[in-house]
Parts: structure tokens; C-alpha cells; sequence
């Protein structure tokens, strides 16, 4: 399936308003027409919004992209008990479970530490859900959603959504659709 983007009103910032995003979906090595058409509330950011460790520029950053910045800045060097507060309260007994395994949580950190940048691309509104699209560079590029909650003013991950069948395959399809677009954007 080959999908295009087109969006409304496009930000260049992470912000509070949010646009109509509208993705169309094509049958795989088919002629593009009669395109199956979703819509969701979000933002795409064009090229991206640079997630630093250390934000520069002297304005503080969105509390999304804040909140990346710390996950990543975790996942490369915190504790299981770092990533753990930056999961939703329902979760963290799962996630405590996947992180003890030492084989798993050394995987995960050595994900993170061959990134070499990552953009935000886009960010989904789903339900109370927020849902971010960021795009990590390094030996495998790729693009990866992370869904979050907020819950009394702050962020947190959340694995609510992993049954969501709707979820699942809007996101990944999604995804796939902005990894193609910014390699063709090369």
C-alpha cells in the first residue's frame, strides 16, 4: 500500500493548535487513483523539529518535545527506575517486567545509542491520547510513533493503545508513509 500526505495549515513548531492531517492510501505498485482517504487532528512539521538533548536557541521547548528529549536522554544512559517514571501508572509494572530482563533492556539502550538525530514528524490526536511520530537516524533509519497520555499536566508513555486495532494499523501505516516521504525527500 502507498500512501501520500497532504496536510492543512502546516507548522513548522510543536504548538497547541492542531490541523486536519489527511493521509491517502494506494494499492502497492498501482496506478494512483481511487485513494481510500484518512483524516485525524494532529500536525506535521514539514522537515521536522530537532530533538536535542540540550534544546538550544533560548526558548523553552514544547512539553512534547521536552518530554522526547528526556525519554531519549533514559533510554541512552538512565536507570530502569528513569524510564519507568516516564510511563503511565497502568503500565509500569509490564514495562518493569520487560526491563528487568538485562538481554531486553540493554537491546532497547543500544537502540538509542545509534540514533544520531531524531525529528519530530508529526503528532496524531486520538481519543485523550497523543501520539508522536519521530524519525531516528542512524545505521537503520526509522520512524517510530510514541503514544503518550497526559495526566494532570505532564506526559507520560502508554501502552493502552497496543490492543486498538484501528490504532495499530492508522499508526503503522502512517509511519511507513512518513519514512517514505522523507527518503524521498532526499
Amino acid at each position: 500500500m502507498v500512501a501520500a500526505l497532504t496536510a492543512g495549515a502546516g507548522a513548522q513548531a510543536p504548538s497547541q493548535a492542531s490541523n486536519t492531517v489527511r493521509i491517502e492510501l494506494y494499492p502497492d505498485a498501482q496506478p494512483r487513483t481511487n485513494a481510500v482517504v484518512l483524516t485525524f487532528t494532529g500536525e506535521q512539521y514539514g522537515k521536522g523539529v530537532l530533538i536535542s538533548a540540550s534544546p538550544s536557541g533560548g526558548g523553552k521547548p514544547s512539553d512534547d518535545v521536552a518530554f522526547l528529549s528526556t525519554l531519549f536522554a533514559a533510554d541512552v544512559n538512565g536507570t530502569i527506575d528513569d524510564i519507568l517514571k516516564l510511563w503511565d501508572v497502568p503500565d509500569r509494572d509490564a514495562i518493569r517486567r520487560t526491563a528487568s530482563d538485562p538481554q531486553a533492556f540493554e537491546g532497547n539502550r543500544n537502540f538509542y545509542r545509534g540514533i544520531t538525530t531524531s525529528m519530530l514528524l508529526a503528532k496524531m490526536l486520538y481519543g485523550p491520547y497523543e501520539v508522536l511520530f519521530v524519525k531516528h537516524a542512524g545505521a537503520a533509519p526509522v520512524v517510530k510513533d510514541y503514544p503518550l497520555i497526559r495526566r494532570n499536566g505532564s506526559l507520560y508513555l502508554t501502552n493502552a493503545l497496543q490492543r486498538d486495532p484501528l490504532f495499530v494499523y492508522v499508526s503503522t501505516k502512517y509511519a511507513q508513509t512518513l519514512q517514505q516521504a522523507t527518503t524521498d525527500a532526499k
